[in-house]
C-alpha cells in the first residue's frame, strides 16, 4: 500500500523541482489509471463475455505495433543466455503453479477459454 508514495519520494531527490515533481507525480497517477481502466474493460469483454470485435482489434494492432518497435531496438539485449532473463524465468514458474495452475484447473471453468484469456491480459 505504501509503494506507490515511497517510489514518489525517491524520485523527488533526482528531479530536483517540487513542481515537475509534482506535475510528473500526478501525470503519471492519472496514466495509470487510465491503463487500469482500459485493462479491466477489455479483460471484462474477453474473459467474461466472449465478445471480440474490430474496436478489440485495433487495441491489439496498436499494442502489437508498439511492442515491436520498442522491442527491435532492444533485440540484442533479449538473448537466452541474459542472467535477467533466466532468473526471471525461475521467478514466474513458482508463480505458475502456486496461482495459475490451479485457478486454471477448478471450477465450473475447467480448461475453458476463459482461464486462457485471464492468463493472457
Amino acid at each position: 500500500m505504501l509503494l506507490v508514495p515511497v517510489l514518489a519520494l525517491a524520485a523527488l531527490p533526482l528531479i530536483g523541482n517540487t513542481t515537475t515533481w509534482v506535475t510528473l507525480t500526478i501525470a503519471a497517477l492519472a496514466m495509470g489509471m487510465m491503463i487500469f481502466v482500459i485493462a479491466s474493460g477489455l479483460t471484462l469483454v474477453f474473459g467474461l463475455m466472449d465478445v471480440l470485435n474490430f474496436g478489440h482489434g485495433a487495441f491489439i494492432a496498436v499494442g502489437a505495433y508498439l511492442a515491436m518497435t520498442t522491442l527491435l531496438p532492444l533485440a540484442g539485449w533479449m538473448q537466452a543466455d541474459s542472467l535477467a532473463l533466466n532468473l526471471a524465468a525461475l521467478a514466474a514458474s513458482p508463480c505458475w503453479r502456486r496461482w495459475w495452475a490451479p485457478a486454471c484447473s477448478a471450477g465450473p471453468s475447467s480448461g475453458s477459454s476463459s482461464c486462457r484469456s485471464t492468463a493472457s491480459t
